[in-house]
Order: structure tokens, then sequence, then C-alpha cells
């Protein structure tokens, strides 16, 4: 059964296939550092937990492993379309990206769907590594 939900920060839309998960989201901390973007906008850290668990900063509760997918569907809200950044270098640089504590640096997210008609992009995934930060970043100049 499909489950959808749209979290409390960031306003980012999740559809959850496998009944034994569920999604929450905290407040963003500011980007640490923007390695391979220009400019990086966070909007959510995302904890995908086991339904019914309560404490989702609990690494046992994290699931990074999806068999029926997780999509992830994000909006690019007005204080990103707003910026300087976006207005000198053109949303058409924007993705969305999570920050991989591991390599110490931002990611886009793998084969996402980016529609700036509509500013959003979504993005369907198996598998993922577990509560990062994600948000909007903006490609470096070439």
């Amino acid at each position: 059964m499909q489950n959808k939900k749209t979290l409390q920060h960031g306003n980012i839309s999740v559809t959850i296939e496998d009944d034994h998960l569920d999604v929450v989201s905290e407040p963003p901390s500011e980007a640490k550092d923007t390695a391979g973007f220009g400019k990086i906008w966070v909007l959510a850290d995302i904890y995908v937990i086991e339904k019914g668990k309560a404490d989702h900063k609990n690494v046992a509760n994290q699931r990074d492993d999806f068999p029926k997918g997780i999509t992830f569907e994000v909006p690019l809200p007005s204080q990103v379309l707003n910026d300087d950044w976006v207005k000198q270098h053109g949303k058409n640089r924007l993705s969305i990206v999570y920050y991989n504590k591991n390599a110490r640096r931002w990611i886009k997210f793998p084969n996402q769907q980016v529609d700036l008609d509509n500013n959003k992009a979504t993005v369907t995934l198996r598998s993922w590594i577990k509560d990062p930060p994600v948000g909007w970043g903006g490609d470096q100049p070439h």
C-alpha cells in the first residue's frame, strides 16, 4: 500500500511504497560547506524509519534500503527562486542534493527529474545513506 505525506520541513512530499516504513523531518542546519556547488539551500533533515518507531534519531530505527522505492517531490521555494545566485546564474543550474557525511560533500540525487516550469524536482530511490540533509544545490559556473 502506498503512503504519501508532506514533511513538516521543506514542504517535501514523500511517497513510500513499503508498508513498514515511515518518514519524518527536522529543521535543517546551515550548509557547512558547498563542495561542488556554487550555493546550497538546505530544506530539511529527512529520516526514513520503521513504522511505529518514535525515536527517529536512533540509528537502529532508521532505514537506508527501500525494496519497493521511496519518492521525494521537492518544491523549489521562493527563497531559492529569489536568491541573487539564481538570478545571476539561472534556475537551470539547480538540482536536488543531499549531504554525504562520509564523503564530506553535497551530492546530486541520481536520476532526478527536474521540472523547472513547475518549480519542483522528483527522485525515486531504492537506497541511500541514513538521515542526510536535503536541499537545492546550484552548480558552479563553468
